[in-house]
């Protein structure tokens, strides 16, 4: 599964967040909290949903599969307007990012072994 490299603009998303590593990886538990609270968010764009971590600019400099990042459950919204509660706004800045398409199980590790292991390697080819 290739990445497609895109320059995006600013996109205005809302969702849940929760803090993880890789050792106590809480993808699952994220995604079923969100899934079923995404209809109360209005002014869906489209139906994708994001997968999203932030990692401290430092993160991979010494990596430890212990260290804590943010990973986000999203969808993008034409509007913010009417932010359910628990749930916060993020907006991903104008950039290049790399795009993995992906459909299956949040439970299914193999995608985020490759993401992570190879994903990274790629986006660094292409710059």
């Amino acid at each position: 599964m290739q990445p497609i490299i895109q320059k995006t603009t600013i996109k205005k998303l809302i969702g849940m967040s929760m803090e993880m590593s890789l050792i106590n990886n809480l993808t699952g538990q994220l995604f079923r909290t969100f899934q079923p609270r995404r209809k109360e968010i209005l002014n869906l764009k489209n139906e994708s949903t994001f997968d999203l971590r932030v990692y401290e600019k430092d993160y991979f400099s010494n990596f430890n599969p212990s260290k804590v990042f943010t990973k986000w459950a999203l969808v993008e919204v034409n509007e913010v307007e009417n932010i359910p509660n628990e749930m916060a706004v993020f907006e991903l800045e104008t950039g290049e990012y790399a795009v993995f398409h992906y459909k299956g199980l949040s439970t299914d590790s193999r995608i985020y072994q490759y993401i992570l292991w190879n994903g990274c390697r790629i986006l660094s080819m292409n710059r």
